[in-house]
């Protein structure tokens, strides 16, 4: 029998990104042959993503597409739990399986049933072999401790679930020992990490303990609501001093800056809590240190006064970097249940927060002209390739360096959304 190729598709976001690594892992100790187009596969795969309708959308066009070329179709991911009726209406996939489906993907892919498969555990970090890639991705978890009015990804992703600091560790290891410089280490919300597992360890414990392991490498944390930094925010920003292998970088979405849409929202937080954070991390580590957040415009409830608020909240915070969503009800919802704010008021609002995001990601880019110092190539770009400095600002290097290379740069040039890097000979 001949082997089996698969083209494997990931949508969404970091953690969809890690839970692909660990199929891609589990089909090539199976010995499957992996193809880089659909139509030269006898199976495809796509790890799918629902978090927004606009992206929902997306997806479900792109596997109707899919779904004519005659392979064996299997869906994973959040999309599945988030709208799945849709799903198996527009376009009846083999297999439908949820997240974190590890070493399951290889029944999935060479069995002959149709049967759902939904799986209830964390896939074991070592299942996952190293590679050479200098980005690498490292999950503390998946689930999370919200209720969120708005969010889809709670259907799909359930309550916390933590990997064991120790295991973390072991795979950051394995990754440095392999030739990563970056670790990227994610989950649905990594505030409450730990939280379930009931040991005594934490966030903060386990970057102190990252922090001591040899090699050049920096870490992107992710995203972590303020409903938990506040608890433990001194902690934080002491273990942000004294570990220098942690990127100057937060991800902490505030979603509005009105205390009342807050509460409709079920944040678990106000935006005060979101200022003090945001103040003390610059005060105490930094003006330049990295901020991004998250912001929903028009949830149900929204008065023009609140949209004021998180327009302030932006003035007074000056996020670096802020995505703005438009709000649009997912399946399953409370806020889907709820009287929605007009369409064009949305938009309205949308734009002239975008106006103000640019106005200010421009003044914050604009603070590094001149800055002299070292960055890590990262990426290729759009305008040439991408590196990173010790606060995750991305520096646009005109020439072409290779993927791993630290150079030293001066800055130059400033937009909304990168820094120009001149080489230093």
């Amino acid at each position: 029998m001949a082997t089996q190729s698969y083209h494997l598709e990931t949508y969404g976001c970091t953690l969809n990104k890690f839970d692909s690594e660990l199929m891609e892992t589990a089909l090539q100790r199976a010995s499957l042959r992996r193809v880089d187009g659909a139509r030269d596969a006898d199976i495809v795969i796509v790890n799918t993503c629902a978090v927004k309708q606009q992206t929902e959308d997306k997806v479900i066009f792109h596997l109707k597409r899919l779904s004519r070329l005659d392979k064996k179709l299997i869906v994973t991911g959040c999309l599945p739990a988030i709208n799945r009726k849709r799903l198996l209406d527009e376009v009846r996939p083999d297999v439908v399986a949820g997240v974190s489906v590890g070493e399951g993907i290889v029944d999935l892919a060479l069995g002959n049933n149709r049967k759902d498969n939904e799986s209830q555990s964390l896939p074991p970090l070592s299942q996952r072999q190293p590679n050479s890639r200098v980005i690498h991705i490292t999950a503390t978890g998946s689930g999370c401790l919200g209720s969120c009015s708005f969010c889809g990804t709670k259907a799909a992703r359930g309550t916390l679930k933590s990997y064991p600091q120790n295991e973390i560790l072991a795979d950051v290891r394995r990754a440095v020992r392999s030739g990563a410089k970056e670790v990227w280490l994610t989950g649905v919300d990594l505030g409450p990490y730990a939280q379930d597992l009931r040991d005594g360890t934490s966030l903060v414990s386990l970057l102190r303990l990252i922090g001591e392991i040899g090699g050049y490498f920096r870490v992107r944390v992710g995203m972590a609501n303020p409903r938990f930094l506040k608890g433990y925010l001194d902690e934080l920003v002491r273990t942000f001093t004294e570990n220098r292998k942690l990127f100057d970088f937060l991800h902490i979405p505030v979603q509005s800056g009105s205390d009342e849409v807050l509460r409709v929202m079920q944040r678990g937080h106000t935006a005060g809590d979101y200022i003090d954070i945001v103040q003390t991390v610059r005060k105490e580590l930094g003006e330049r240190f990295t901020i991004a957040t998250d912001i929903i415009v028009g949830h149900p409830g929204e008065r023009e006064s609140d949209f004021e608020d998180t327009l302030d909240v932006v003035r007074r915070t000056e996020p670096d970097v802020v995505n703005v969503s438009k709000f649009f009800p997912r399946p399953g919802t409370r806020a889907k249940q709820m009287k929605r704010v007009p369409t064009e008021t949305i938009k309205e609002r949308s734009i002239r927060l975008t106006r103000l995001v640019h106005e200010i990601s421009w003044k914050r880019n604009s603070m590094w002209l001149g800055w002299r110092g070292r960055v890590l190539v990262d990426e290729r770009g759009k305008e040439g390739m991408v590196g990173r400095n010790y606060a995750y600002k991305p520096v646009v290097l005109k020439d072409d360096w290779p993927i791993g290379q630290v150079v030293p740069v001066r800055i130059v040039d400033a937009a909304t959304t990168w820094i120009l890097g001149h080489p230093l000979s």
